[in-house]
């Protein structure tokens, strides 16, 4: 059974601002004590903006995104997408364990079910916040406590530098793949300096 479930978290989105318009949201689970770097369960959610209305856009995000290459436009624009408040249902389900249906039982759809201790994102004021602005105004609670949030930019940047950085990403800001690279360069800094 795992000893330290934590969830990465990773956005993107048409602005900085806790109230900006999302566009993607992708998240996994992995147990940090592992003796072994792997993903236990993983979200993805392509969000439709046209129903954002209380949400903003900011130019500055705008023009980052006008700059990207078009490979990673067409992944942000043509893919099918749901409702933003459907959205954060499913991510709420997903991240408490509740949409987990093993049809039989066993380690790993065990795993899959368990909550996690720690909610993980790559800056203290941007994934974890919008989130938590976004569910303030839906119907759904926030899915974890207010002290289960981490910054993994923080811990990453404060460690010595021989432990291997993140590896390169086969896309550019690709919320999947930024979540599962952080993950388990997390997990390699917790394997590091033994961190529970």
């Amino acid at each position: 059974m795992p000893q330290h479930v934590a969830c990465m978290i990773d956005l993107e989105t048409l602005g900085l601002s806790a109230n900006c318009v999302i566009i993607s949201i992708a998240a996994v689970k992995v147990d940090l004590c592992a003796p072994e770097f792997s993903i236990i369960d993983s979200f993805q959610r392509y969000i439709d903006i046209t129903g954002q209305t209380n949400r903003v856009i900011e130019g500055g995000t705008v023009q980052f995104w006008i700059k990207q290459s078009k490979d990673q436009q067409q992944e942000l624009l043509a893919t099918p997408r749901v409702g933003l408040h459907i959205a954060a249902k499913e991510f709420y389900k997903w991240y408490i364990g509740e949409d987990a249906r093993p049809s039989a039982i066993t380690e790993r759809n065990l795993a899959t079910s368990v909550k996690p201790k720690t909610v993980w994102s790559k800056g203290a004021s941007f994934d974890i916040s919008i989130m938590d602005h976004l569910y303030r105004g839906t119907s759904s609670p926030t899915p974890w406590h207010y002290r289960d949030g981490r910054d993994y930019r923080t811990i990453a940047e404060s460690l010595p530098t021989e432990l291997p950085r993140p590896r390169v990403l086969e896309h550019l800001h690709s919320a999947r793949e930024d979540a599962e690279a952080q993950a388990e360069h997390l997990w390699a800094i917790f394997r590091k300096w033994k961190l529970e």
